[in-house]
Formats: C-alpha cells, sequence, structure tokens
C-alpha cells in the first residue's frame, strides 16, 4: 500500500487493488495447485496471470481511456472464454478466474460493467457446458442454471459492496475537503484579528492560534500542544492565581474579566482582557471539548481609564465646597428676611440660579460617586434593618414630592418578610433614585412601592412601579451603561447626567444583590432590588432602624 501511494495512486484506488489481490490470492491457492497437478505445463499460468494483470491494472491506471479499457475487456473476456471452452473446461479449476474477471469489470465500469459482465460470463457458461455436455441438453440446462444463479448472486453482492464501499469514500473524502477547506477559512480568519486567539483542547493543550498570540507571548516558538497553563499565569487585582479555565468549566458558560494582569517571566505585567468560552460537542449542551480564549493587551486602556477617575475624584471633591457655599448663600438670600426687597424679577433669578447649583451639586455628587464605584473605594457598612419599616419610611419621606406632582402614592408590603442586614444608606440611595426617576417620568397616574419575600432564591424584593412613559425595547438595552440618555423627546425635558442607574447597579453589587426592570413603552417601568436575606432578631432590626431615625 505504501509503494502505490508513492506512486500517486489514490487510498480509493488503492483499497481497490488490495481487494481484488486478496481476492486474487485465495483462488490461485486452488486453482495454480490443481493446474500443476493436473497438465504440468506452464501453459496454464498464462490465463490466471493475464487476468490477475488486467484486474489489478483496472484500479490502477485512473487515466486509461474508455476505449482501451473495453478492449482490455474484451480481449480478456475472449481469451478467459477459448481457453474455458476449448481446453480447461467449464469443471476446471479456472472458472473462479472468470469470476474474478467479472469483479474487476464493476470495479472498472461500476453498474455497467457488471451487467456486460455478466453477459459475457453467461455467454461462456452456456458455450462451455454445452460443448462438455453435448447430447445431455437437460443436465447442460440444470448446470447453466446454477452456475448463472452463482455468478449473478456474487457479481450483484460484489457490485453493492463495491457502490457503498465507493459512496463511503467519496463522503469521507468530501467531508475531508470541507473540513479544509472550513480550517483554512477559520485560520484566515482568526489570523486577521488584533486580539489573540487561542484555541485549547479539553486537556489544556493549545491546537490552534492566531500571529497576535505570538506577539502577546512575546515569542517566536511554535506553542503547538503545549499547556496553556503552562505558558500564561493570571492573576486579580489582590494578586491571587486565577484559573479561567477551570472557572469556564465550572459554570459551562462564558467567562469574560478584564481584571486580570499577566506577570511574564521577565517581572513585567500587563493587563488583560480576557475572555474563555467552552466549546461543546455536537449535539451536547453540557460536555465541552475544549476552550476559545480572546485576549487582548489592555494595560494603557486601564491606566487611562485609572487617570480619568482619578481626575474625576479629585475634580468632583474640590467643587463640593464651592457649591455647597454658594447654594447656602443662595437659600438664605432667598429666605423672607433676606428677599423682601428683592422685585418679582429677582426672586425669579434667584431661583433659576439656586435650582442649577441644585443641579450642579446632584451633578458633582454623581461624579464623586461615579469615581468611588470605578476604584471599588465605596466602603458599606451593614445593619440590621425591617424591609417593611424602610419603605413606609421612604413613602412618607417622598409623599411631599409625589403630591407636589399631583401623582398617587401606594405601598404595599409582602407577609412575613425577614429582617436583613445591609447597608442602610445605600440602600436608601437605590430606591431614592428609582422614586425620583418614577416621579420625573410619570406625567400622571400612580406610583407603587413593594416589598416582598421571594422564598426560591432567599431574597428580599424592593420594587418601585410606576404608570409613566416606560421605554422602548431599543433603550432597555442600554439602561445601565455610563452616561445613556434615552432620545426620547419626553425625557429630554429633565436633566439628568445618566449615571444614576450605573451607580446603582455598582451599590447593588456590593451590597451583595442585584437589580433589574420591567419596562413597556406608554404603559410604565418597575424596577426591582434584591438583596440576601440574613436571618436577625425583630429586637436588632428595631434597634437599629431607632439609630437610624436620629
Amino acid at each position: 500500500m505504501q509503494v502505490l501511494r508513492k506512486l500517486g495512486v489514490s487510498q480509493e484506488k488503492t483499497a481497490q487493488v488490495v481487494q481484488i489481490a486478496v481476492a486474487s490470492a485465495v483462488i490461485i491457492d486452488y486453482s495454480v495447485s490443481e493446474t500443476i497437478s493436473q497438465t504440468g505445463g506452464v501453459w496454464f499460468y498464462i490465463l490466471p496471470g493475464s487476468i490477475i494483470a488486467v484486474a489489478l491494472a483496472i484500479p490502477v491506471s485512473e487515466d486509461t481511456s474508455p476505449r482501451t479499457k473495453v478492449i482490455l475487456s474484451l480481449l480478456h473476456y475472449g481469451v478467459a472464454g477459448i481457453l474455458l471452452i476449448t481446453l480447461t473446461g467449464i469443471f476446471g479449476p479456472y472458472f473462479q478466474f472468470l469470476i474474478l474477471l467479472v469483479f474487476a469489470s464493476v470495479v472498472w465500469f461500476q453498474v455497467r460493467g457488471m451487467v456486460y459482465g455478466l453477459l459475457a460470463g453467461y455467454a461462456i457458461i452456456i458455450a462451455a457446458l454445452w460443448w462438455e455436455t453435448a447430447g445431455g441438453a437437460s443436465y447442460s440446462l440444470s448446470l447453466i442454471g446454477l452456475y448463472v444463479l452463482g455468478l449473478t448472486i456474487l457479481a450483484v453482492l460484489f457490485e453493492r459492496v463495491t457502490a457503498r464501499y465507493r459512496r463511503e469514500t467519496t463522503q469521507a473524502r468530501q467531508l475531508h475537503e470541507d473540513y479544509d477547506f472550513e480550517r483554512t477559512r477559520l485560520l484566515s480568519l482568526i489570523n486577521s484579528m488584533a486580539d489573540a486567539v487561542v484555541a485549547v483542547t479539553k486537556s489544556g493543550e493549545i491546537s490552534l492560534y492566531n500571529g497576535a498570540v505570538l506577539d502577546l507571548f512575546n515569542t517566536n516558538q511554535t506553542l503547538q500542544g503545549k499547556p496553556f497553563k503552562e505558558l500564561v499565569h493570571l492573576q486579580d487585582e489582590d494578586g491571587r492565581n486565577v484559573d479561567v479555565l477551570d472557572e469556564a468549566a465550572r459554570k459551562r458558560a462564558p467567562v469574560v474579566r478584564d481584571d486580570l494582569r499577566w506577570r511574564d517571566e521577565d517581572g513585567s505585567t500587563i493587563n488583560v482582557y480576557t475572555s474563555v468560552s467552552p466549546v461543546s460537542a455536537a449535539g451536547s449542551s453540557r460536555e465541552h471539548t475544549g476552550f476559545i480564549i480572546v485576549m487582548r493587551d489592555i494595560t494603557k486602556q486601564k491606566t487611562l481609564d485609572e487617570q480619568r477617575d482619578e481626575f474625576i475624584s479629585v475634580t468632583s471633591h474640590e467643587l463640593r465646597t464651592p457649591i455647597a457655599v454658594a447654594e447656602a448663600n443662595i437659600s438664605t438670600a432667598l429666605m423672607p428676611d433676606f428677599s423682601a426687597p428683592l422685585t418679582n424679577k429677582g426672586k425669579e433669578l434667584l431661583n433659576q440660579a439656586h435650582e442649577n447649583i441644585l443641579f450642579l451639586s446632584n451633578l458633582v455628587n454623581d461624579l464623586n460617586m461615579l469615581a468611588k464605584a470605578e476604584q471599588d473605594r465605596i466602603t458599606l457598612d451593614s445593619q440590621q434593618i425591617s424591609p417593611a419599616d424602610f419603605v413606609r419610611r421612604m413613602a412618607k419621606n417622598h409623599q411631599k414630592q409625589i403630591d407636589k406632582q399631583e401623582l398617587t402614592l401606594e405601598t404595599e408590603i409582602g407577609d412575613d418578610i425577614p429582617n436583613i442586614r445591609t447597608n442602610r444608606d445605600a440602600l436608601r440611595e437605590i430606591l431614592q433614585n428609582f422614586i425620583t426617576n418614577a416621579i420625573k417620568y410619570t406625567p400622571e397616574g400612580t406610583i407603587t412601592l413593594r416589598v416582598y419575600w421571594k422564598s426560591d432564591t432567599q431574597e428580599v424584593v424592593f420594587a418601585v412601579a410606576d404608570t409613566g412613559i416606560g421605554m422602548s425595547k431599543t433603550d432597555q438595552k442600554h439602561v445601565f451603561e455610563k452616561f445613556f440618555r434615552s432620545e426620547d423627546y419626553r425625557t429630554r425635558r429633565s436633566g439628568g447626567t445618566g449615571l444614576g442607574l450605573y451607580i446603582m447597579k455598582r451599590l447593588a453589587e456590593r451590597l451583595n444583590g442585584r437589580i433589574w426592570f420591567e419596562s413597556k413603552l406608554n404603559k410604565g417601568s418597575t424596577f426591582y432590588c434584591a438583596l440576601p436575606s440574613r436571618p436577625s432578631t425583630s429586637d436588632d432590626a428595631e434597634a437599629d432602624e431607632a439609630d437610624g431615625d436620629r
């Protein structure tokens, strides 16, 4: 087989040669020994040698013209017929070579070769039997029937097996070509990417990578087959080692981290964005067969982010004092004792200045909170609180503001709500943001404050629902993004920085909670904040609530 492959014979043709050679060996084992014992001559090697030669030549000579194939087949059938009829007879040892010749025709001409080969074989059998049994017609007919039936069955079986093998071989070759095409296309695709892309097997060995990987790893050596974990050592911001492959395998879901650092062998450290996606076998949603890893050097981006956050933090801190002084002075000027001498126009101007100072104060507070959230500098102490009492107090504190907007305020308190341990100020900030937004975007209708116990997740859920303008599906995708402001003209009537919900989401995460929302355009929105429940005594909660009221 190796010799044939070196000669350029295809795998399919090589297999056909082997099939015919095996069949030939079986027939020769019997035929040649019988012939030598009967005749003792070399003449009778001509027929088997010729037939085996053409049988083996059929699959090898792929470029042989159809005309040459037909001539060779007729020649061998003619030689076989003459020898079988005149010399050895149908009962001689060479009849097996007629079967082999039919098989060779099937390999060469497929179904058409089987039909023509059987017709030629039938003619040779009939002629040989009539030649040998002249005068015994019934005996000849029965023998003819047996020989014809046997040869037909063998030829059909061989053709079916050959056709199935040819079909499977064609399919396998097509699949292999498709695989090579897809692999080439995949390599072209990932090599055009600026990000480092690595394909890792289930055992953690690198099986595929693009050129950006070599740049990121600062090497020109081949990485094929090397363990990923030995090449990449990732750490979080606290210096703890992180195994992103184990994390993705454990979660059975993609893992995206932008807080990892990679320390190289020379001691240098870079910040890397890392995305790891498990690759599942076809038809299986559980068992993974490897991972696709995308990595990017974000050191410069991280540095710029840190500088920006530091600038915002310092600037917002420095602005708080002059803004507070300005707001206090304007508030004082608007008091009756000071504003009496002012004209109505003067009071109007002071009121406008006061409103803008308050807006600027809220903006600076948001920026300051944003800087703290981005740098994880928000310190939160936990206290025991009663969720029901907390919601009632929030409703009481905002009742006047809601009445001013001619809205209706309702509260819904669930049953058997356990006390929780969380940071009161952070929770107040979250619910206050929800309520303020509800008032701002509800021209008329009702605002409802709810709290209830969610037993399946062991969470206490706070909710603020309104019957306001709602949000479109497009806006809903960006609600928790920094600086997002809807393009709806109704939201543009009121000011805002687009930071509130982003900061509230970060606050909720710091409380080990989560926030989400439901909204329909022109129907209203409901914002939720769920916090994990930790059992506490009612006495502790009442004591802490009393402290919060002081």
